[in-house]
């Protein structure tokens, strides 16, 4: 059963499911950028580990802060700002402040930018794949009503979304689509995109895409008070492809030239 509770363990102690997937996410992403055999050329042993928990650390922070601009409504306490076990993080608002703080920690390190950036490119979508899947028992992010053969019901209050109703999907539309972009990322590290900075903007405009799309699909938009076509979280994403777009084409032409 869908339920943002794991396992009670005592009183108000609980494990949540949301929770959980992210950590086994995070393990599994920092194992594979570990073991990825261009990484010691770019970054030691012991900094990957405090680049790493600053990424988690600010994407945390970040997601957090936009996904209670969006959903102000659902605060009660400041309990519930800090509630990130429960659910409610924004991917757009994760890699804004990642890169953010990341560019800045690496300058101050003196770790190569953009190749840092592109190798923790490759892997990103994994994490972000396996926080969708944390998502869909925490019940965040959930789908507009559908009469569909794959839809979904909810069947617990212990959840975000409306109960007792079939919905979208929009959870398991967007972690296999990044699924997908972290596959053909992996692929394109390795045969295609070698120039630096490159990847990085590749990711980012296939994940604000992946974002744009399956916003269509999801119940919980938050819309500007002047314009109901497209979500905040849309604008966001498509001035996001736009700049990645932007920033793929200037280092193209820059690392040609050079």
């Amino acid at each position: 059963m869908l339920s943002r509770t794991l396992l009670h363990i005592y009183g108000p102690f609980c494990i949540y499911s949301y929770g959980f997937i992210i950590a086994i996410g995070a393990i599994a992403t920092f194992y594979l950028i570990k073991r990825n055999h261009k990484r010691l050329a770019i970054i030691s042993d012991e900094l990957l580990l405090n680049v790493f928990s600053l990424t988690i650390l600010s994407g945390v922070i970040g997601g957090r802060l936009l996904y209670l601009l969006g959903n102000y409504n659902d605060i009660s306490s400041w309990f519930d700002i800090c509630a990130v076990h429960k659910g409610g993080l924004s991917i757009l608002g994760s890699i804004i402040t990642v890169l953010l703080v990341l560019s800045w920690y690496l300058k101050q390190n003196k770790i190569p930018v953009l190749p840092f950036l592109d190798l923790l490119a490759i892997y990103a979508p994994l994490l972000q794949s396996f926080s969708r899947l944390g998502c869909l028992f925490a019940g965040c992010c959930f789908g507009k009503p559908a009469i569909l053969p794959w839809a979904i019901i909810y069947k617990t209050q212990d959840t975000l979304a409306p109960t007792f109703c079939s919905l979208h999907p929009t959870q398991l539309y967007s972690a296999l689509g990044l699924f997908l972009i972290f596959i053909f990322l992996h692929y394109i590290a390795q045969y295609r995109l070698k120039k630096p900075g490159l990847l990085m903007f590749a990711y980012l405009t296939l994940v604000s895409l992946n974002r744009f799309v399956v916003d269509f699909y999801r119940g919980d938009q938050e819309f500007f008070e002047t314009n109901t076509l497209l979500s905040i979280h849309q604008w966001i994403a498509l001035s996001i492809t736009i700049g990645s777009l932007i920033g793929f084409i200037i280092i193209s032409r820059k690392n040609n030239n050079t």
